[in-house]
């Protein structure tokens, strides 16, 4: 009985650091790419390695010269959402991890937003054309995320060794 509960035992650890390893990238990945669009600072990721691995990307304040958003940094967004989706299929080809939902759900919203925007009146269009800008912005994450794999699993790497770390870290890491 021992034996057979210390197996189940590692059995759980084992998944619990495929999970936040899988989490750590997808996070590593958001990061990364938001720094590469210009997005705000990033201020703090934190990983949370259990089974089902959950984690956390925090930002600083958006710089006042930059009151509005364009449809263009609307669009980055999305493609920063995504990147956590494309990265984590770095790892599990097969299928995403716990960012997916999500990440594709804020996508979704944002890409509705530019669609009331660019095309006001035609609500019947509204969701297909929103459908093509998420397609047009997963191609484009798809292309960062092969484009800067190696500093994504650096920077994964870190995370999963040191379980949080500030933005100043984030940065040391990726200026390396």
């Amino acid at each position: 009985m021992t034996h057979s509960l210390s197996a189940l035992h590692s059995a759980q650890a084992a998944i619990a650091i495929n999970s936040a390893a899988v989490r750590a990238i997808g996070l590593a990945g958001f990061a990364v790419l938001n720094q590469n669009l210009e997005g705000p600072a990033v201020a703090k990721i934190t990983i949370v390695p259990h089974e089902g691995a959950a984690g956390m990307v925090e930002f600083g304040p958006v710089s006042i010269d930059k009151p509005f958003q364009t449809t263009a940094d609307m669009r980055n967004q999305i493609v920063v959402h995504l990147a956590g989706i494309q990265a984590e299929r770095l790892v599990e080809k097969e299928r995403c991890g716990t960012a997916y939902s999500l990440s594709l759900q804020h996508a979704n919203t944002i890409a509705e937003r530019i669609a009331d925007m660019e095309m006001p009146g035609w609500r019947l269009n509204r969701s297909s054309y929103a459908q093509q800008i998420v397609q047009a912005c997963m191609m484009k994450a798809t292309l960062l995320v092969e484009e800067n794999e190696g500093t994504i699993r650096r920077l994964a790497d870190a995370l999963v060794e040191e379980g949080s770390m500030s933005g100043e870290r984030v940065r040391e890491i990726l200026a390396a």
